[in-house]
């Protein structure tokens, strides 16, 4: 269970990722920078930029925020 109250199966954790939102595009409603938020694991590609990785999302494939 996560602090916001998802419950999240054991075959789900390996099939999820979670991470904070560090930007967001105009059209987005919602979610915000400094969000935490759960998405699959697969459903990406990230990228690295100045040895960072980063994982650009369209808002459909959130899955949850948290805490």
């Amino acid at each position: 269970k996560t602090k916001s109250g998802f419950y999240l199966p054991e075959d789900a954790k390996d099939k999820t990722d979670i991470a904070t939102v560090v930007a967001v595009g105009k059209d987005v409603k919602e979610v915000k920078k400094g969000d935490k938020i759960v998405f699959k694991k697969f459903n990406y590609s990230p990228i690295k930029i100045d040895g960072e990785e980063f994982v650009i999302l369209e808002e459909e494939e959130i899955l949850a925020k948290i805490g």
